[in-house]
């Protein structure tokens, strides 16, 4: 009797230490790459390292954003739009991705291309597909086998009100047959995945404010890997118990969650971000790779000379607006701030590629005739699209404005031609703007928009090719708080 009850105190021991036995769970992240793929060579080699480290037990995961930001990306005719970032991302072995508001830029039927070429599943829980639409539904969840371990993945993208409905921060033309709902109350209906998986997370993109209130809602969470506000959590932060991360923008940085695992239970959890320029070695074939990509690109020719640097918003937004007055014998033209991506132009050859750099969305000019309370009315909208609230949102060229505002509110605009002459009020007069900002600023607007079959880049860079020369020009807006 003696000797059965030693067996089964043994017996009780290796369960206990079985049960107690711990399990490392790496995560790797990135978000908001934005078609930067020049370091993929360096986080190839840098996920090797850590799967060799950790064999079995390393997850690579998308925030989104894969999309809008680098020109060899975005307009690689060959085999199409968005090829080169899903094909590396394939050879990194991402395993999910959220899908973000830039990955609908070039339309709905490259997406759907790029979703079957990804070797990993796009995931929204908000997004509901309709008729009308290109893509097929995207799951809100997914459930991914590591080892023995089973990672629940849920994820959702951020909405805004936008020409009265919710929809993410893109263009409202290319959303047809899609229907955006709030984003934490569609993903609090999947908690249950909780009892079917051993890691629960949220791969989102919405941006950590929105994060920390699912973390509010949703303490079952392990942790959520996140994207959209482009945030630097060196470390994350802890909300309700939930671990939060996002890895910056542009892909500078790997986030790196180390979960600890007893059993089949999270116990510990360690985040730190990796920063890209710090990693030395290089997978071969990833490199060569980028270089094809870039060696083929049709954007490497030069179109014209920067005689002087021209910088910012304003003085960019008027080298945009002067092409699409110039070249489609507009008296005015507006360009929104946020389509203007890159901080200068530095003086020298300027190529093709640049010009997408600058302006990466594609979207087309159009013209319509306006009166000035029209384009006042619009220029009002605009300012409530703002998000830079220290300047104007629209820049122009053919004229010179003044927003005056009042506790942050549009108050009267003043408007004139660059001698000074004033406006003549009643007069239509032809306004060349590209068609996002006639489908997302609601203004008065009594004549149609037109639209003229070219896109902004292809404008800008039929304007730059007959100048040959582009030099800065004065700023033309102010804004005055009263």
């Amino acid at each position: 009797m003696k000797r059965i009850f030693i067996l089964w105190m043994i017996a009780v021991g290796f369960a206990a230490c079985s049960t107690t036995k711990e399990t490392q769970l790496v995560i790797l992240s990135t978000n908001d790459m934005h078609a930067h793929i020049d370091d993929y060579a360096k986080v190839t080699a840098f996920v090797s390292q850590e799967q060799k480290a950790h064999p079995g037990r390393v997850v690579v995961l998308s925030g989104g954003d894969l999309f809008s930001g680098n020109p060899v990306v975005d307009h690689c005719d060959r085999p199409g739009k968005g090829y080169p970032i899903i094909d590396l991302m394939n050879r990194v072995g991402y395993r999910a991705s959220a899908v973000g508001n830039h990955e609908f830029d070039y339309g709905q039927r490259v997406l759907s291309e790029r979703i079957r070429q990804a070797r990993f599943p796009f995931l929204c829980a908000n997004l509901h597909v309709g008729e009308g639409a290109e893509i097929h539904q995207p799951e809100p969840s997914t459930v991914i086998r590591v080892g023995r371990l089973r990672l629940g993945i849920i994820s959702g993208i951020q909405v805004e009100a936008i020409s009265g409905r919710l929809i993410p921060s893109s263009h409202p033309g290319r959303l047809t047959g899609l229907t955006f709902t709030e984003p934490v109350e569609e993903l609090t209906k999947l908690r249950d995945m909780r009892k079917r998986c051993d890691v629960f997370l949220a791969l989102n993109h919405m941006g950590v404010e929105e994060d920390k209130k699912l973390a509010e809602r949703m303490p079952e969470l392990d942790l959520i890997v996140g994207g959209h506000s482009h945030t630097r959590l060196d470390t994350g932060v802890v909300v309700n118990g939930v671990l939060i991360t996002q890895a910056g923008e542009y892909l500078q940085y790997v986030g790196r969650t180390e979960l600890t695992l007893r059993g089949r239970k999270v116990v510990a959890r360690r985040n730190r971000l990796i920063p890209v320029a710090s990693m030395t070695a290089e997978d071969a074939t990833v490199k060569a790779a980028i270089k094809k990509f870039y060696d083929e690109s049709p954007l490497n020719e030069v179109i014209g000379r920067v005689t002087a640097r021209i910088e910012g918003k304003e003085g960019l937004g008027n080298l945009v607006t002067d092409a699409e007055a110039a070249m489609n014998g507009a008296d005015f033209a507006f360009q929104n701030a946020g389509g203007i991506r890159i901080g200068a132009l530095e003086p020298g050859d300027m190529t093709a590629k640049m010009v997408y750099e600058m302006d990466p969305f594609g979207n087309e000019v159009n013209v319509v005739e306006l009166t000035p309370a029209e384009m006042r009315d619009l220029i009002r909208v605009s300012h409530r699209y703002n998000k830079r609230r220290h300047a104007v949102d629209l820049l122009v060229s053919g004229m010179t404005y003044t927003l005056y505002t009042k506790n942050g509110e549009p108050d009267r605009i003043e408007m004139a031609f660059p001698d000074g002459r004033p406006l003549e009020e009643g007069r239509y007069y032809r306004v060349a703007l590209n068609d996002y900002i006639v489908s997302a600023y609601k203004f008065s607007h009594a004549r149609a928009a037109k639209p003229t079959g070219k896109s902004s880049e292809e404008t800008i860079i039929e304007y730059i090719r007959s100048r040959k020369e582009i030099a800065p020009q004065a700023p033309r807006t102010k804004l005055i708080e009263e």
